[in-house]
């Protein structure tokens, strides 16, 4: 009977650290894609490379941004890259345009990024505090 509850106590222990791990695991994975998200923002990024860089498969990947950001990938990189475009705007007030904030900011598609803005923000980037 004892040998029996220590088995049991000790699967228990296992299956409590495997969660932990991979917790930990999934928590690395969206930290290492955001921080190469981030650093490449300028530059087109492609799921493929994110997951190269991270070393998991598409699905994995995916599943890990939709746990932890509560979004895709390609939403996170979206949603960055419009949050910098406003960023350098009111930062460089009368220094920069919307077309070269966009540009910074690895927007490149100058229609879907005119539409998205109003959606991200509530008005027009151009519209924002000093752009021009």
């Amino acid at each position: 009977m004892e040998l029996a509850a220590r088995v049991i106590a000790c699967r228990a222990e296992d299956a409590h650290g495997s969660e932990s791990i991979r917790i930990a695991t999934r928590r690395d994975i969206h930290v290492k894609a955001r921080e190469y998200i981030d650093a490449n923002l300028e530059s087109p990024i492609s799921i493929a490379d994110i997951c190269h860089h991270v070393d998991v498969s598409i699905s994995t990947l995916e599943r890990v941004f939709r746990r932890t950001a509560g979004m895709t990938p390609l939403a996170y990189i979206r949603s960055r890259r419009m949050n910098r475009a406003r960023h350098l705007l009111l930062t460089h007030r009368r220094e920069i345009t919307v077309a070269e904030a966009a540009l910074q900011s690895g927007l490149t598609h100058f229609g879907r990024f005119s539409r998205s803005d109003r959606s991200f923000f509530g008005e027009l980037l151009s519209q924002t505090d000093g752009a021009r």
